[in-house]
Parts: structure tokens; sequence; C-alpha cells
């Protein structure tokens, strides 16, 4: 399955990566801490593509949906 998750760099949305990137899911995840995004992509590189993003900037998640 593919999943999308906004705001994968903490809290449930960070659990819901751990979780379904495990489980043999491809999971896009996007946040605004590149630095974690990138820790996430080396920790499960085979099921993992990070995009930074900041939601509350519109034309940043255009960008990104575009990529």
């Amino acid at each position: 399955m593919n999943i999308l998750i906004i705001g994968a760099t903490s809290g449930i949305g960070y659990e819901l990566w751990k979780h379904y990137s495990t489980t043999g899911n491809i999971v896009a995840i996007t946040g605004r801490r590149n630095e974690i995004l990138q820790k996430q992509i080396q920790d499960n590189t085979d099921n993992t593509v990070a995009f930074q993003c900041d939601i509350a900037d519109l034309s940043s998640f255009d960008f990104m949906l575009k990529k």
C-alpha cells in the first residue's frame, strides 16, 4: 500500500511512519525538519520517500505534490 503522512517528524505522524514503514508499505513522509526526514530515510531506505514541506506554506505544499 502507498501511504502519505503529513507531519511525520514527530508525534503521531512519526509513530505512524514507524508502523507503516516496517510492515511492507511504501511511505511518503513530509515535515519541516529536513535533518529528521533524512534520518528516517536512512533508517528505512527501502520503504520511505521524504519531502521537506511546511503545510502552513501552501506554495511549499503545492511544490511537494508536483514532485
